[in-house]
Formats: C-alpha cells, sequence, structure tokens
C-alpha cells in the first residue's frame, strides 16, 4: 500500500514501523470513526515520511516537543474555570494533567494509563507536590488560573520543588504503578529481605528503623504520596506509619503537611493575585502606550504634511518675488541705457527684421 503525500515528498511507500499501527475498533459513530481514521492516516504519514527521510527527524522532534510545550502552556491560560474551584482536589482534572505534564517528563496519555490502573492518581500526584491534602482550601482568586497557577508554584517552592524527584523516573513500571517515585524509599543491608532504613525522598533524610520492628519485602508501601499517611503494611493487622520513624523537624516533619486554609497558604494566593494584578496593569499600560502611539501619530502626521505643504508654497512664493524683483531691477536699468538684455526676445527679434530691411 502506497500513501499520497502532499508538496515535493511525493508517494512514500509504507515501511514495516507503519504496519504495527494498531486498526481502528469503530465506535459506530460515523464522524468520529471518520475523525479517528483521519488522525491514523496522519499518523502512519509521519512514520512513513520520517522513515523515509531521516535527516529531518531531529528537527520534527523539536518542533513536536515545542508545539506540545506551548499546547500545555496555553492549556494553563488566562481562563477562568468554569465550575467553582474550593479545594485543591476540586480543581478540573484535566487543567491538573496540564499542570504537572507541564512540570514533569510525563505525558497526558502516561497520566491516562496510570489513571487505569488507580482513578485516584491525578489528585495523589498533587497532594505529593503541594505537600498537602486534596482538601488544601483554594480561595475565590483561585478561580482565575494564572492566580491558581502562581499559588500552586508558591507551595511547590516552599516545599522544596519535589517535581524534581520525577524528572527521570518511570510512572508505571511493569504493567504497575511506581508508587515508590514519591515520599518514601525502604532501604535493604546487603541484600538483605529486612528494611533496615527508610528515605524521605523530598528531603533526602533517613531514619534507621528500630530494632524491634521487622518489615521485610512481603510488605506493601501504601499511600506514598502522602507524607502522613504512607505506611508499610502487610494483610490487616500489620501496618507502620512511615513519618513515625522520623525525629522532630526531620525528613516529613521539616515542612508542616498543609490541610484547610493555614495562613500562610492564605498569604501565597493573596501574594499570587498581587503578581498577576501587576502583571496586568503593566500589560495593559504597554497595549494603552501602543494604542496612544498609533492614535497620536495618526493626528500629528497631517499636521507635519499641513506644516510642510505651507513651508514649500512660502519658500514658493519667496522665490516668485525675488524672481520678480530681478526681472524688474534688470529692466530699468537697460531702459536708462538703451540696450537691450540678451534674453530679451522682442527687442532681439525687431532687430532682426530693420537687418532684412536693409538688406533689401
Amino acid at each position: 500500500m502506497a500513501l499520497q503525500n502532499s508538496g515535493s515528498i511525493g508517494a512514500t511507500e509504507s515501511c514495516a514501523l507503519s504496519l504495527k499501527v494498531p486498526k481502528l475498533k469503530l465506535s459506530g459513530n460515523s464522524m468520529k470513526d471518520i475523525q479517528m481514521q483521519h488522525e491514523r492516516d496522519s499518523l502512519i504519514d509521519c512514520i512513513n515520511i520520517l522513515w523515509k527521510f531521516p535527516d529531518i527527524r531531529s528537527e520534527c522532534v523539536g518542533y513536536l516537543k515545542m508545539a506540545v510545550g506551548e499546547k500545555r502552556q496555553s492549556a494553563l491560560g488566562d481562563e477562568y474555570f468554569e465550575q467553582e474551584v474550593t479545594t485543591v482536589g476540586k480543581l478540573d482534572e484535566q487543567w491538573c494533567v496540564d499542570y504537572i505534564c507541564n512540570k514533569t517528563q510525563w505525558t497526558p496519555a502516561a497520566l491516562g494509563e496510570a489513571k487505569v490502573l488507580d482513578h485516584t492518581i491525578v489528585p495523589c500526584i498533587m497532594e505529593f507536590l503541594l505537600g498537602a491534602n486534596k482538601t488544601l482550601r483554594l480561595s475565590a482568586a483561585c478561580k482565575r488560573k494564572l492566580v491558581c497557577m502562581k499559588a500552586l508554584n508558591a507551595r511547590c517552592a516552599a516545599v522544596n520543588n519535589r517535581v524534581d524527584l520525577l524528572a527521570d523516573e518511570e510512572l508505571i513500571k511493569g504493567g504497575q504503578l511506581n508508587w515508590l517515585v514519591f515520599c518514601y524509599e525502604p532501604q535493604f543491608h546487603n541484600g538483605s529481605d529486612l528494611v533496615t532504613h527508610i528515605r524521605h525522598r523530598p528531603t533526602g533524610q533517613v531514619a534507621e528503623m528500630p530494632f524491634d520492628v521487622e518489615i521485610d519485602r512481603t510488605f506493601d508501601v501504601v499511600c506514598n504520596h502522602h507524607d502522613l499517611l504512607a505506611s508499610f503494611r502487610k494483610g490487616k493487622h500489620h501496618e507502620y506509619k512511615c513519618h513515625e520513624f522520623f525525629e522532630k523537624d526531620v525528613g516529613p516533619h521539616a515542612h508542616k503537611h498543609w490541610n484547610g486554609m493555614p495562613r500562610e497558604w492564605d498569604i501565597m494566593i493573596n501574594s499570587a493575585l498581587g503578581q498577576q494584578e501587576v502583571t496586568d496593569q503593566t500589560q495593559a499600560a504597554a497595549n494603552n502606550a501602543g494604542s496612544a502611539s498609533s492614535s497620536a501619530e495618526a493626528f500629528i502626521s497631517p499636521l507635519k504634511q499641513m506644516q510642510r505643504d505651507r513651508l514649500q508654497l512660502a519658500r514658493r512664493k519667496m522665490i516668485e518675488n525675488q524672481e520678480a524683483g530681478s526681472q524688474k531691477k534688470r529692466k530699468s536699468s537697460l531702459e536708462g541705457t538703451g540696450e537691450t538684455h540678451p534674453w530679451d526676445m522682442n527687442a532681439v527679434l525687431q532687430g532682426v527684421d530693420l537687418v532684412e530691411e536693409g538688406e533689401h
């Protein structure tokens, strides 16, 4: 099968890789099926073109990354949430996905796969990034997306930018969610099955396990996105909270885990609102200056033209007056001597006539 491509590329044969693109499962909605078929054909086109022209692959990858980045940023853009936002857990999920993807290397597709495995993954990641419960309250100012984003960024910075921990991590490993990329990491000594230490990843601080507590590889680490709820669990009767192994002001206790509306959080939101108002005023001033400049130019240009016209007219009149005065002066001087001026054509022609009459 050959695919027709526009421009100078012409017909491009299908490569083996494009043949692996799965066939569509018809939904029964003809319009949707046509659109999906068109998207599939476009994907196959891209694969075949990049396969045939390897020298453009790097440029294409760069363009795609830039386009995806712009799309994510526009999704976080200067609009207002349609629904009322009262807590972090009530934020629009798609906006949260864009926020997470804008800060990490994860893609919306990866988060979509993760959500199939655990439908709570998006709010869990938000709780981890903020070091707060999803019940952390949002004021009315956060209905504007840019204000909300600035406030969330401020909180992320306050808890040591936990997003940096996710930069090179895979969210899904072996078909399962990789919860160990978040708060706590159990450490084993020399390949032993017993946990000897536990590391709090956001702070990098390590706690030693008590001798009377035996936690082995049969335990699961649950709720590992949450500093205070994460625990080692085995069955229904064996559970140890991870944060309890750390001393005061160490590891998970270095920053207070937020809930409700802490005073510091209210200050962050108001600061974000203030910053956005300054940005708005600066942008408005720039727009007004541009508009005023255009209006001034539109007003001043005709005045300048009028001044130029008047100046040219005055110059012409001055030159005409000077020429008239010079001619009058030359004429009066010639009349007194009886001589003709070389440029007095009437006198010259009269002289010619007299010469001709004398010759006859």
